[in-house]
């Protein structure tokens, strides 16, 4: 959605590189948004913000409410969790592996209305205000037209803070409590919210409206948390006819504005057609159902081409959007696959495609590298914890597929997988061969992701180009993990438009473990908080070999060449850089929070984190510098941390880090 707001100036540096359609296509939306303070107004006195229920009943297949009711209750919400039989069992395992109270834990603040959202922290919000960035206090207008919503209205001002808590992903938590507990408060607090949402947010006005995929990923939300409720006393006709009315408009908002009018489709478009297939699903009592899930099902199928690299990586770069596709790639394909729509055999093998990333990537902590954007997405969250550790993925593979090579040890998260395939699947699980760690080391040559690895250490290098919204000036920079502690990392996303300055901090290049150029970018950054998810390759990053231990790649982003080769040895990395302006260059490594810096000589600098103590010793003539820096762990958070900075003194530098 934002970079479709890049000015006019930039597309038409790029007509020459865009076909026709495409070029015409960009054209002609910029235009449209030059005269829409004179067309929007117009189209906002003629939207609809309630449905009669006369309006209701020309809507469904059914001639009375009493029908429609009928209809909605013995079908019992959508099938996609384990059944309420399976309570005992799924009580059992919360109790086996202590996390019962942890999760009543959780509803209860969500009772309490506490919340905590994108880095905030525990806040309390009494009442909800559904429209307010509780960050910095602003408030969106309730009763502007959805497209005249400004994305970032003034710096510091966040448009994800109401979105986050309006996709009320924490439903499923209130659900999951009401089934373990039998305490009819959390059902009550389902019904409250939703009811609460509906009548502060009128179709189509306010913050809410502004982006489909909000409404795509809050409906799939309302439906699986409705789904815990089915045997309420709570769960009333009254409620069952607002529900239904709202989730008709929420269908009706995403596909009247499908996020398919830019170069490629992405991530949003995704949660578009995913909301949409969960809808048409979930309430098939709509005439126009069927015709969105034929729509939804072929679109899913042809997104998964689009969006997925051939090698299973997610085309946007980034490691976070590569769990968010997945997410909303699996439950589509697992919400088909228990309501009688058989998808290709070609679609099956790309998602385990990209599970099999997933396993080949994950550091031996459990965590994924924080490669490109990372803005906490997730579809549905059946778990709360860290929002890098991505085990819980492996989980649900090796049940999915019945494929063993995803049960790995220590890297065991079967919170997901409980709710999702209950006692078969467990068992089904427990029937695999527990395997080790895999280190072996991989390439991913389509999403220019390459992993090194041994019994010792693992390493991970970037060398892509950049194609959609979501990389970093991240050429040949890498995170490292040795003897299962991190020390050498990316430095994270932190924010978007509320700080786009600040966020492009973030994204530049000295935020990563690479070489930096004077004040230069490997990738020209536009400071604007329109352009702030837009990065113009120009690197023509290239791995020009690759083998167990071995990287060597080259870009070009500076105007010049700068070639790395990176070599992993049992207890060192040999890092070699080939730069053909040297001057003004410097290798930076950004640590991670937990390191410490024990002591630093002139060319040499000792870590530690943990038991675990590291050398970084550098070959060449130039003194090393610690700086002050930031690490972003996840979306709205920042830490401090240290950076190392080794000038370069010649035209090749050999850096060795041991341990």
């Amino acid at each position: 959605m934002i970079f479709m707001d890049i000015s006019i100036r930039y597309y038409l540096e790029r007509i020459k590189e865009l076909g026709v359609y495409e070029a015409v296509n960009k054209l002609y939306y910029i235009m449209k948004n030059k005269f829409k303070k004179i067309f929007v107004p117009i189209e906002s006195y003629f939207a609809k913000s309630c449905l009669s229920d006369d309006d209701l009943l020309k809507l469904v297949k059914y001639f009375s409410l009493e029908e429609l009711l009928s209809s909605l209750r013995k079908a019992r919400g959508v099938k996609l969790i384990v059944s309420k039989n399976e309570i005992d069992f799924i009580r059992d395992y919360y109790t086996e592996k202590n996390l019962l109270e942890k999760k009543i834990n959780q509803a209860d603040e969500i009772c309490s209305h506490v919340f905590s959202l994108l880095g905030s922290g525990k806040v309390k919000l009494d009442p909800i205000d559904w429209h307010l960035d509780f960050k910095s206090s602003y408030r969106w207008n309730p009763k502007k037209y959805f497209k005249l919503i400004e994305p970032g209205p003034k710096i510091g001002v966040d448009i994800k803070v109401p979105w986050e808590l309006s996709r009320c992903q924490h439903f499923v938590v209130l659900g999951q409590a009401y089934w373990l507990t039998g305490n009819n408060k959390y059902a009550q607090e389902i019904l409250n919210e939703i009811e609460d949402w509906i009548r502060q947010n009128p179709y189509p006005y306010g913050v809410n409206w502004r982006c489909p995929m909000e409404a795509g990923i809050r409906a799939v939300n309302w439906i699986v948390g409705v789904y815990f409720l089915c045997d309420s006393l709570y769960l009333s006709d009254d409620f069952l006819i607002k529900l239904v009315k709202s989730i008709y408009q929420h269908a009706t908002h995403i596909i009247n504005n499908l996020e398919k009018c830019q170069e490629h489709t992405n991530n949003h478009y995704l949660a578009d057609i995913v909301g949409l297939l969960f809808i048409s699903v979930a309430f098939p009592q709509f005439k126009d159902a069927d015709e969105w899930k034929k729509f939804a099902v072929q679109e899913m199928i042809a997104e998964m081409q689009k969006q997925v690299n051939s090698d299973g990586t997610d085309f946007e770069g980034s490691t976070a959007y590569h769990r968010l596709a997945l997410e909303m790639f699996f439950y589509g394909y697992l919400l088909c696959s228990r309501n009688n729509i058989v998808m290709p055999e070609n679609f099956v093998h790309q998602l385990w495609n990209m599970f099999k990333v997933t396993l080949n990537i994950i550091k031996p902590n459990g965590n994924i590298p924080q490669i490109g954007d990372n803005d906490n997405g997730r579809f549905i969250k059946f778990s709360e914890g860290n929002i890098l550790d991505h085990t819980y993925l492996l989980g649900i593979a090796s049940i999915l597929f019945s494929d063993s090579q995803f049960k790995v040890d220590s890297l065991e998260d079967l919170e997901d997988a409980v709710w999702l395939f209950g006692r078969k699947g467990l068992d089904e699980y427990k029937s695999l061969e527990l395997q080790k760690y895999p280190c072996i080391p991989i390439s991913f040559d389509t999403g220019g992701w390459y992993v090194l690895k041994n019994d010792e250490a693992y390493l991970f290098v970037v060398c892509n180009k950049n194609n959609g919204g979501h990389f970093h000036n991240d050429k040949l920079s890498f995170e490292m993990n040795i003897k299962g502690l991190d020390f050498f990392v990316d430095c994270g996303t932190y924010s978007y438009t509320s700080e786009p300055q600040e966020g492009n901090i973030f994204r530049n290049t000295r935020s990563h473990n690479t070489i930096v150029y004077a004040k230069s970018e490997q990738n020209v950054i536009f400071y604007s908080n329109k352009a702030v998810l837009f990065l113009k390759d120009k690197t023509n990053a290239i791995c020009l070999a690759f083998a167990k231990d071995y990287f060597l790649g080259e870009h070009f982003g500076y105007g010049f060449k700068h070639q790395r080769e990176m070599i992993l040895k049992d207890n060192e990395c040999i890092i070699n850089d080939l730069v053909e302006n040297y001057p003004q260059c410097r290798f930076v490594l950004n640590l991670h929070p937990d390191v410490r810096v024990v002591r630093i000589d002139e060319n040499r600098v000792s870590l530690q984190n943990g038991n675990v103590k590291v050398i970084v010793l550098s070959l060449g003539d130039g003194k090393i510098a610690l700086k002050g820096s930031f690490y972003s762990p996840e979306y709205g958070r920042k830490i401090k941390t240290k950076q190392i900075c080794i000038p370069l003194a010649k035209k090749l530098n050999e850096v060795k880090i041991t341990w």
